[in-house]
């Protein structure tokens, strides 16, 4: 309770989501002060507030961790970090912090640790921005019409896509001078699925137009299985039952 209240000075709720925290913490092996500490970064920079709000974005923290790499013991440590950079791109809501927590799961197979995930994650979000008008160069509109930041899962497909185009060194080295090397690591996972897609359909005959849309696809079923894992809050229950 104190962990949440020292971040956002909300004693009312800390007392509500206590019972949230500590059987989150149990059905995921995490530091139950770590789950406090997450939980605060997510209703201060996203804005949820109520304790039902805070459980059903644990809940599908707690999934994507079971289902991907990056479980939550070692990402509820890490998301004051995650949270900031989210909210510094524009994410809000619980989508926001579904989205962040999916792209970490992504991020993680192509790291090799929780904290080199988070400094992955937080440069892709400072690198999308920073190099936004290199990216523009190859097509790719980092803000909307509107001057805000479009969804960052559209922003990095078309980044992917279309930087080189079809020509795999050229794509690679552009997309390096735009996320860095801390964050072309957390890119990797995604570039690697895309190109064995294109090339599979190349291979097989097919036209450059279908190879993309193929690739297209497959980034898309990616990070939608990465951010919305299935998982309900009486199977969190359940896991923290049994340990």
């Amino acid at each position: 309770v104190q962990k949440f209240v020292t971040l956002t000075g909300d004693l009312g709720t800390a007392r509500k989501a206590a019972s949230t925290f500590a059987t989150v913490a149990s059905a995921t092996g995490s530091n139950v002060g770590d789950v406090a500490q997450a939980s605060a970064s997510i209703s201060n920079q996203f804005g949820l507030k109520t304790n039902e709000e805070i459980k059903d974005v644990l809940t599908s923290l707690t999934f994507q961790g079971k289902q991907g790499a990056f479980e939550l013991s070692d990402a509820a440590s890490q998301f004051q970090r995650l949270a900031a950079a989210g909210a510094s791109f524009g994410l809000s809501g619980a989508k926001g912090v579904k989205t962040i927590g999916g792209l970490a799961q992504i991020a993680r197979t192509g790291t090799g640790s929780a904290e080199q995930t988070t400094t992955a994650i937080e440069n892709i979000f400072t690198n999308l921005v920073a190099k936004s008008a290199l990216l523009k160069q190859q097509g790719v509109n980092v803000y909307d019409k509107t001057g805000k930041t479009r969804d960052v899962t559209e922003v990095l497909i078309e980044s992917i896509v279309k930087s080189g185009k079809g020509n795999f060194e050229k794509k690679g080295q552009i997309l390096q001078k735009v996320f860095g090397d801390q964050g072309i690591r957390g890119v990797r996972p995604l570039m690697a699925k895309y190109q064995t897609t294109f090339q599979g359909v190349r291979d097989k005959g097919g036209s450059e137009a279908e190879a993309t849309a193929a690739g297209i696809a497959r980034l898309r079923e990616e990070i939608e299985k990465s951010v919305n894992a299935p998982g309900a809050w009486n199977e969190v229950q359940k896991d923290a039952a049994q340990a």
